[in-house]
């Protein structure tokens, strides 16, 4: 789970989420700071000139920067409290000092005086002044959690430096309102606020004010699940805060760090960022107290979460940040689960969650109700598990549908994954209707294809009489939903529809990446090779052992089918299921691809029915780029002369020179029923936006452009290294060229899972599009490909790595 936080950068502001938003319009404080007024002169003369009520706010302002320089706020404050009286009806003394207050950490006592500040300026009719002050109430009325006084108080600061003709203003109390939406869970407005206030502020030129801005950017990124894009912002960050002494940006930076290291699971990386930290800024100081307590949690050092804790929730108290606080009691309460104690834990979670929803603090109540429905099935209350869980989805789902399920919609269920696995899971241990569990399971699914797909609402229950009716017989459906601690599977089959509990992903994943790993052991081990029937075993081994995991409580539910299309979810995206071992057969040498037809759905919906009928066109054999990085690929030709062969006169060839961008965009891709590219590819694990097919001279097409190709139901095949893999995102599966490509309209794509050796990659596709031009389905029709490969050579790395994705309608086929 990511979550950020408003927090001071001068000591300015702060939102109170563990990696900071920097609030921006304290930055004006600081000397030349533009807009409007004229600026300043240098020296001390300005501060010598308050006596005199100066008017505007570019001398107070200078004032308060000077003293914060100077170690000197509280000496600057008392001066101020003289020079008020002296000064009737002047709004600037008065902000002045409530600044000095909230930087020397006083809010509550900068509290009142921004708001007198703010009356005298409206009676005084000073926009200027109405701006600042109200900035000020905005501030501090969130600082104490009122988010609904802050928003008004912001807008009107807003709409006041618009009069004022202030942008500076203007675009710094935006990108503060973006920061307080981002904690109410209004993310489709904190991005419009945002995109709003980054292009004044390259208008003034403000370099600083842009790395603010970054940042806040930077944290939007981990609101919506894109974390590596929000590491790349953070460490460059870190690294300018360093070098231009920018300590509090710096410190913020590596705390950001250490919590997006610890999502990622990287607990040791975590604690180092954490550390870099620092006690300079005790908001800073009390956020990374409370990231360590969560590092510890999560690996099981339960007395040493305690202390970091109870350190922040001190430290927030101290520093008057009560939202900190409130964290740090939730993940406090949740421990009580881990040592023995879950009925205290979910009745502390309890009231946690209702002072969270009191005060409309919609992060911390979500993650209350969610840590006090993991707490109650631990004690066995299943039911009330339920009602709390359901109330966490529904937070969820309130936040994220402000956001555009193709764009930033797509990355919000990235770390908002685990309380649907939790609620699914305790509705089928409750043996709640399957219908409920599926609901659960599809909200988090494919929100962005079944959009595309027709479906109106993506969080719209599925049509499970519906899905029922579009099986055939001999067919069945799993749909799965993986979390930490729990998973659950939804089998349907064309009479019947049930729910299995499943083990959660910390039994899984450690399995997964051995299996992956043995899989790929002839590929990139010589011993492997040398020996492929020890490297057979040890795949044999490692599959036997997920299968029981992961298939093996599902087949009693298939009801005798003999093809099954899989909705796969977090690391079960990358397993080839054919590739599992069977053990009906009994002989020690069969997979469960010898006996079940595999494909893949995005979704729980109407499997696609292709019917490949010409024509085709064939693609491939690249030019090789000037640089080169993409070489020739030689088997690429003869693996299009094969199939030319295959189609006849149905096929048309696009290679060498004319496979370029111009060449191939330009084509009427709706008229063909298949598209093969024997190609390069490339696939960003960790920045989808790296993931590419390669043309010739080294053009690419991005997931961008193959998104935005008309393919009218084509089914499509990737010839080509790891075009199967992409960056995991839960509920949407591999986000990548198959996940662009359906977008696109495509009715199926065919990809790899790892890297292809060529001989073997070849003879596989000609045969696939043999029986393709028999008129075999493609379901079929692979897996029939696959197990002549098999027959040639055993071990799963030369026949298993290609898989099937169809897309799924919403309703019966």
């Amino acid at each position: 789970m990511a979550w950020s936080a408003l927090v001071p950068v001068g000591p300015e502001r702060v939102t109170l989420r563990a990696v900071r938003w920097i609030a921006l319009a304290a930055l004006l404080l600081a000397p030349g700071c533009g807009g409007s007024d004229s600026p300043a002169p240098a020296g001390r003369s300005q501060e010598g000139g308050l006596e005199a009520c100066r008017e505007g706010d570019a001398p107070w302002r200078e004032a308060v920067a000077r003293a914060e320089a100077d170690r000197s706020l509280g000496e600057l404050a008392e001066r101020l409290e003289r020079v008020a009286p002296r000064c009737p009806g002047r709004w600037e003394p008065v902000w002045a000092r409530a600044e000095c207050l909230l930087r020397g950490g006083s809010t509550g006592e900068a509290a009142p005086l921004y708001r007198k500040a703010l009356d005298l300026a409206r009676r005084a009719d000073d926009p200027v002044g109405v701006a600042r002050a109200a900035d000020g109430v905005a501030w501090t009325a969130y600082a104490r959690g009122d988010i609904d006084e802050g928003e008004r108080f912001y807008r009107e600061a807003i709409e006041a430096a618009r009069r004022a003709g202030r942008q500076d203003l203007e675009a710094f109390s935006l990108a503060n309102l973006a920061g307080l939406l981002v904690e109410r869970g209004d993310l489709a407005r904190a991005r419009d606020a945002l995109a709003s206030a980054a292009p004044i502020l390259e208008r003034l030129g403000r370099p600083d004010a842009a790395r603010r801005l970054a940042y806040n950017r930077a944290s939007l990124l981990l609101d919506l699940g894109d974390a590596e894009a929000a590491r790349q912002v953070l460490e460059r960050l870190y690294q300018e805060g360093r070098r231009e002494g920018d300590v509090q940006t710096a410190a913020f930076a590596a705390l950001a760090l250490g919590n997006l290291h610890r999502q990622r699971g990287d607990a040791a990386e975590a604690l180092q960022w954490l550390s870099r930290v620092g006690s300079a800024d005790p908001q800073a100081a009390a956020l990374a107290a409370l990231q360590r307590g969560r590092v510890r949690l999560a690996r099981g050092e339960l007395e040493a979460a305690r202390e970091d804790f109870a350190r922040a929730r001190e430290l927030a108290q101290r520093g008057g940040y009560p939202v900190v606080a409130l964290f740090a009691e939730v993940y406090d309460a949740a421990r009580l689960a881990r040592v023995g104690e879950p009925e205290r834990a979910a009745a502390e979670l309890d009231a946690l969650a209702r002072r969270a929803s009191r005060e409309r603090l919609w992060w911390p109540h979500w993650v209350a109700r969610w840590q006090q429905g993991r707490a109650l099935i631990e004690a066995g209350r299943v039911r009330a598990a339920v009602a709390a869980l359901r109330e966490a989805v529904a937070r969820l789902e309130e936040a994220g549908r402000g956001l555009d399920p193709l764009g930033e919609g797509l990355r919000f269920l990235l770390e908002r994954h685990e309380p649907y696995a939790d609620l699914a899971w305790a509705l089928a241990a409750g043996h709640a209707p399957v219908s409920e569990v599926l609901r659960v399971v599809e909200s988090a699914h494919a929100r962005a294809l079944r959009r595309i797909a027709g479906a109106g609402d993506p969080l719209a229950a599925p049509d499970l009489p519906g899905i029922e009716r579009a099986l055939r017989p001999g067919e069945a459906l799993a749909t799965f939903l993986l979390g930490r601690e729990h998973s659950v599977a939804v089998v349907i089959a064309p009479d019947s529809a049930r729910a299995v509990l499943l083990a959660g992903r910390r039994r899984l994943d450690s399995l997964l990446r051995r299996f992956r790993a043995a899989l790929r052991a002839p590929l990139l081990s010589v011993e492997a090779r040398l020996d492929p029937e020890r490297a057979l075993a040890r795949a044999r081994e490692a599959g036997a052992r997920l299968r029981a995991l992961v298939f093996d409580p599902l087949e009693p539910a298939f009801s005798g089918a003999r093809r099954v299309y899989l909705v796969p979810d977090g690391p079960l995206a990358l397993l080839p299921f054919a590739a599992l071992p069977d053990e009906e057969r009994g002989d020690g040498s069969a997979f469960l691809g010898d006996r079940l037809l595999f494909a893949r759905l995005p979704h729980a919906g109407a499997p696609a029915r292709i019917d490949v009928r010409g024509p085709v066109l064939l693609a491939g054999a690249p030019l090789p780029d000037p640089g080169g990085r993409y070489g020739p690929l030689p088997r690429a030709s003869w693996e299009l002369e094969r199939l030319r062969e295959t189609w006849g006169d149905e096929a048309e060839i696009l290679r060498g020179a004319e496979l370029d961008r111009a060449h191939f965009l330009a084509r009427d891709l709706g008229r063909f029923s298949l598209v093969h590219l024997a190609t390069h590819a490339e696939a960003g694990t960790r920045d989808p936006q790296r993931s590419a097919l390669v043309l010739s001279r080294g053009e690419r097409l991005d997931l961008e452009a193959l998104a935005q190709l008309r393919l009218a139901g084509a089914l499509v095949v990737l010839s080509a290294c790891r075009t199967g893999e992409g960056e995991l995102v839960p509920g949407e599966g591999i986000f990548g060229l198959s996940w662009a490509l359906l977008r696109a309209g495509a009715a199926g794509v065919v990809a790899s899972l790892w890297s292809v050796e060529d001989d073997s990659a070849a003879e596989l596709m000609a045969s696939f599009h043999r029986r393709l031009a028999a008129r075999e389905d493609p379901v079929a029709a692979l897996a029939g490909a696959a197990r002549e490969a098999h027959r040639r050579r055993p071990h799963p790395a030369y026949w298993a790595p290609f898989v099937i994705t169809l897309r799924a309608a919403t309703g019966p086929g």
